[in-house]
Parts: structure tokens; C-alpha cells; sequence
């Protein structure tokens, strides 16, 4: 009853907190708009980095809670990796955010280049953290298929590459309103599951934060979204979501819980090419979905933004769901 009750505080002041958020920066960190993109005038002058308000209150929160252990003597590597896989990627995405908004141009953030060193170096400090503290095993994986397998020193490789492809799956994800929000309160649902089954409290009560300031934020983010969360929110949340995974060993049977930004990376994949080998062969690029990622085909193909949303939630709530059903088994 405490955490409940305290976790129905937390909603309120999130809520509080975002809604001054947007009155503060409201006309002053707006995003330019894809020229390429399905056609969003209703959107323009809409502000952007909303990622900024509730990851910053979600760090705020695992901080308080992260020294509140110390003080009871109970360190917790769980907590301490979260807060260093969150910092690290809110930073790159404030960062990437911030430039594209100066200069008011979406291909002015940092490069595909930096951005993924960046996102590989937090990687590393955090694999290094958990393979060096009291976790022995951490290194092998359940492959589902092939039995469990240690990876030994490639592991490194390994959670480098959940931590980057996630995250820059959940920034493709983020394209409507509401659509990244709804799905990643969806993801964690399940993670706090299995961490709740696993007895690993303290990142249950971490997931717990974070979908309760994950859902003050979805009542300013559905549509119509009266903020967007910008790459300070998307990066950050697959990354959270990335590393719950690696911390609860479920590194492969997450992607059940992450299939809908799965979906959207496949789809920008086999986009490119494709018009890359229709261009070779006939000279002239042809296109497989009539935008990417699909959400956006969908959206030419005349669904309105919040059918779509439904839908593929309802994908993800039903991935999810098997996923579960197989570890449960």
C-alpha cells in the first residue's frame, strides 16, 4: 500500500511538473518537422524535447531512492547501472536534441558516426560494471533455441549491440503522437513482471517510477500531442529498456516485449534496400512501403494517427504477452 501509494504521488507531481515544463519552453525548443514526412501542418510550433521533463524527473526520483539504500546500508548495482545507462544516453539525446533545435534543422544533431560511439562507450562502462560486481554468470545467454550459451569476452560486443539497436529502434518508433509513449509503458509493463518474479525489487520499483512518469507524460503526448519527446526521451527509454533486459537475462526474450520497434527498424532496412537493388537493376530506386518507418506508410495509406497507435499497441500488448507466457512456461 505504501508503494502504491506513493507511486499515485509521484503520478501527480510528474504531472504538475511536465504540464510547467511545456508552458516554459513552449515556443522556444520547437523541432523542425521531416520535409519528407507525411504531411503534419496541425503539429507545427509543437514543442519538442518533452524527454527532457520526465527522464529528468525519473533520474531525480532513482537518485533519492538510489541514496535512500546506501543510507540503509543496501548498495544495489541494479540501480546504480540504471542511473549511468539513463545519464549517458539522456546526454547524447539532449545533446542531438539541442543542436537540431539551435539550428533549427533536423539533420544539424550529431552524426550517425558520433552517436553511435557514444552510445557503444555507455555501453561498455555499464557491461563492465555488471560483469565485475557479484555477477558470474552474466555473461551467458539463453538463446531459447540453442540452450544457454556463454559468450564469454563477446558478451561486451553483445550488450553493446542490444543497447544500440534498441535505442535507435525506439527513435525510429517515436514518429506519432503518443505512439513511443504508449508502447514503451507497454514494454516496461512486462519487465516489471519478470524483475517482480525474480525478486530483483529494486529495478521493479525503478520500472515502476518510470511508468508512472512514463503515463503523466502520455496525457500531454497522445494526440493531439501538446509536446513531443524529442531524442532526449526516446534514445534514453530503449536504453532503460535495453539494459533491464540484460540485467533481468532476458536478452533474447525481450524482443517479444520490443516487437513493434523491431517492426519499425525491418521496415527502414528493407526500404533502403530495396531501392538500393531496384536502382542497380533498373537504374531507377523503387520504394516497398510508401513511406518508412511503417507507421508512416500507414499513415499515407489514409489511417489516422490514433488507429495506429491502437493497433500497434495491441501488436505489443499481445507480443508481450507470449513472450511472458514463454518464460512463465
Amino acid at each position: 500500500m505504501k508503494v502504491l501509494f506513493l507511486l499515485f504521488i509521484l503520478f501527480f507531481i510528474s504531472y504538475i511538473v511536465i504540464g510547467q515544463f511545456i508552458k516554459k519552453i513552449k515556443e522556444k525548443l520547437v523541432q523542425p518537422l521531416l520535409k519528407e514526412g507525411p504531411e503534419h501542418t496541425q503539429k507545427i510550433g509543437t514543442p519538442t524535447m518533452g524527454g527532457a521533463s520526465f527522464i529528468g524527473l525519473y533520474v531525480v526520483v532513482l537518485f533519492i531512492y538510489f541514496i535512500y539504500l546506501l543510507i540503509k546500508g543496501n548498495f544495489s548495482m541494479e540501480i546504480l547501472v540504471i542511473l549511468i545507462t539513463t545519464i549517458g544516453y539522456f546526454i547524447i539525446g539532449f545533446k542531438d536534441d539541442f543542436d537540431k533545435v539551435t539550428y533549427k534543422e533536423n539533420d544539424k544533431g550529431l552524426s550517425p558516426k558520433v552517436k553511435l560511439l557514444l552510445q557503444s562507450l555507455v555501453g561498455f562502462v555499464v557491461v563492465l560494471l555488471l560483469t565485475s560486481f557479484n555477477y558470474t554468470d552474466q555473461t551467458v545467454v539463453d538463446t531459447l533455441i540453442f540452450g544457454k550459451i556463454d559468450f564469454s569476452v563477446f558478451y561486451y560486443l553483445f550488450v553493446i549491440l542490444i543497447l544500440v539497436s534498441t535505442t535507435n529502434a525506439t527513435n525510429l518508433t517515436d514518429g506519432l503522437d503518443g505512439l513511443l509513449t504508449s508502447n514503451a509503458i507497454i514494454s516496461l509493463i512486462a519487465l516489471l513482471i519478470i524483475s517482480i518474479y525474480q525478486g530483483n525489487l529494486n529495478l521493479a520499483l525503478s520500472n515502476a517510477f518510470l511508468i508512472t512518469i512514463l503515463f503523466s507524460f502520455y496525457l500531454y503526448n497522445k494526440n493531439p500531442a501538446k509536446i513531443f519527446m524529442g531524442d532526449v526521451g526516446s534514445l534514453t527509454i530503449g536504453a532503460i529498456i535495453a539494459i533491464n533486459a540484460v540485467i533481468l537475462k532476458v536478452e533474447i526474450l525481450f524482443l517479444f516485449f520490443v516487437l513493434i520497434y523491431l517492426l519499425e527498424t525491418i521496415s527502414v532496412i528493407l526500404q533502403v534496400s530495396y531501392f538500393k537493388y531496384t536502382k542497380k537493376k533498373t537504374g531507377k530506386g523503387k520504394r516497398l512501403f510508401l513511406m518508412a518507418p511503417i507507421h508512416h506508410h500507414f499513415e499515407k495509406k489514409g489511417f489516422n494517427e490514433k488507429k495506429i497507435v491502437f493497433i500497434f499497441c495491441l501488436i505489443n500488448i499481445i507480443s508481450s504477452i507470449i513472450g511472458l507466457l514463454i518464460y512463465f512456461k
